[in-house]
Parts: structure tokens; sequence; C-alpha cells
């Protein structure tokens, strides 16, 4: 059985995932099976899999084509059909250096034994050399290579930007995406941060394993997490805002609970009905309004400390 799963969910893109299948065949340690879930792309992409059932890469390749239902949707059956202990999600526009299965299997197994680690995580980067976001170098003047850290605390310790994070699979078997009828983007986080809610840490590393490019045609870009995205996709937007009420120290949901507040206005919902949709009571919803001001000074006094830290 393979230690490593790595996930590739692909709409329309068979020109640029032959990129991520090269840097698959070029890894020097193949301890991972590649599961690639097609959400009804209408291009050549199924031919390109067809065309390379028959070839010998060196790992296990399945491919399912299944109607259109979004990432989330795609990485829930990913999980049930994984047969890596950790799963490792890997755009479709997006590859991996040779070196990163390798480097990644060492902190698996350098961690595997800690029960509070939901997965080890390492940087990404530009094409150009540059990393995405942010990694805390030092901690109170003592140098590292490597920190335990909830999601949900990402903010404080420098941890910012997106990562390559490889989860435990039987912890996302266990914490699927809620897929909601005719809705088909729903924020990563609302898994991630249950896990953190739930005392499991990442290992993070300050080593990059990943290179993306953030297309003007990929999700990140495509606005789906943003205003047009959640009128899309109100009722997962509306979970994903009640989660992190909940589950996020009170300088993060500040800002969720004001994203949310001037959507929901924008698309004509009164109080009752806003404060309904992300499970509060008025007076709650009431309430947070009121701590808007407060709760954004505790974020500045938390910006600074992030600058001593």
């Amino acid at each position: 059985m393979p230690l490593i799963t790595v996930f590739t969910s692909t709409y329309n893109r068979a020109n640029l995932i032959k990129k991520l299948y090269y840097s698959l065949m070029n890894q020097e340690c193949k301890d991972f099976e590649w599961i690639v879930i097609d959400d009804d792309s209408i291009d050549e992409t199924k031919a390109l899999f067809d065309s390379i059932k028959d070839e010998d890469p060196g790992f296990a390749i399945t491919y399912i084509k299944q109607p259109h239902g979004g990432k989330h949707r795609a990485i829930n059956k990913g999980v049930k059909i994984a047969r890596g202990k950790y799963f490792f999600i890997v755009d479709s526009d997006d590859y991996l250096f040779s070196y990163s299965i390798k480097i990644i299997k060492k902190w698996i197994n350098d961690s595997d034994e800690n029960l509070n680690l939901a997965g080890v995580s390492g940087l990404r980067q530009y094409p150009d050399g540059n990393v995405v976001g942010e990694f805390p170098n030092r901690i109170l003047f003592r140098k590292i290579s490597f920190i335990d850290v909830k999601n949900t605390d990402r903010y404080l310790f420098k941890l910012l930007g997106d990562k390559a994070e490889i989860y435990k699979t039987e912890l996302l078997r266990t914490h699927p995406f809620p897929e909601f009828d005719k809705e088909y983007f729903i924020t990563e986080s609302v898994c991630w941060n249950t896990l953190a809610k739930e005392g499991y840490k990442i290992r993070w590393y300050n080593v990059p394993v990943y290179i993306c490019e953030y297309r003007p045609d990929g999700l990140t870009c495509s606005g789906a997490n943003r205003f047009e995205g959640h009128k899309e996709n109100y009722r997962g937007y509306c979970y994903q805002v009640e989660c992190s009420l909940r589950q996020c120290r009170c300088y993060e949901a500040v800002t969720f609970f004001r994203e949310y507040n001037n959507t929901a206005r924008y698309l004509g919902k009164n109080l009752e009905q806003r404060a309904k949709d992300i499970g509060l009571s008025r007076v709650s919803y009431l309430t947070y309004l009121v701590k808007l001001p407060f709760l954004y000074s505790f974020r500045m006094v938390i910006k600074l400390l992030r600058m001593i830290i």
C-alpha cells in the first residue's frame, strides 16, 4: 500500500495536467498513488488518461470522471477510495519538485506517532522562486525549521498564505466536506478548522515542495471565495461563517463576520434572517455588531505581537 495519495481534482486542464504528471514521474521516491477526479471535463482530459493507462510511471493511477460537483465533492470521493495513509491535494495546474514526495515521506516518518498531529505541510512556491505567504523563521529569536500549530492559529504564528498540507487520510474520511444541493464550492477551511477545534495540529516545515501559478482561469482567481461566489453558494458560505465563529479566535472570527454581514446586507437579508442563516439569535448577532470595533482593535494588538514573535 502506498504511504501517500496524491489527489487532483481537474476540469478542462488536459493541456496543463501533463506537467503535474511528468513531475510525478520524476519523483525520487515513488511511495504514492495518484487519484484524479475529473469534474466532467469537456476537453481531452479523458483521452489523455486513456493514452497513459498502459504506461508504467512507477506509481498507480486512478482516473474517474464524474458529474460536475465542485472540488469539495471530488475530494470527498477521492478520500473514500484513497489507499494512502496520507492525502496530498495537488491542483491540476500545479506540480511538484523531484524531491517533494521523498522529503514528505521523511516528515511523515518523523511525526507519524504523534497523535496530536493531523498531518504535515511544506511551502508553496511560485515558478519564479518566490515563496507563497509567510513562515516564522524565528520564534522569540530562536531559529526554527518547523513548528506545530493549529490551522486556527496560523495568523498569530505567521503562517498565512496557501501551504502544501498533507493530511492523514482517515481524519479526512471522518470529517468530509458538507455538500449542499446545487452548490459547487465550499472553502477547505471548514474541514481544516474543524480538526483544529478538536485539538489537531499541523507540523509546518520551512521547505517548498509545491509549485503553483494561480492562473486567471483557476479556482483561486475565479471569485468563488468572494462576493459572487458567496451569492452562488450561499448555504455553504453561511456554514463556513457559522463554523468560523465557533472555531476561530475572536480576532480571526471578526473578519468572517464583517464580510458575511456586508454580503448578507447586499443580498437584501434583514437582520433576523442574517442571524438565522449563521445559527445565531438576533441578540447574539447584534452583540457581534456592537463588538466589531473592539475586536478589530484587539486584532491590531495581535498584529503588533506578530512582529515580536
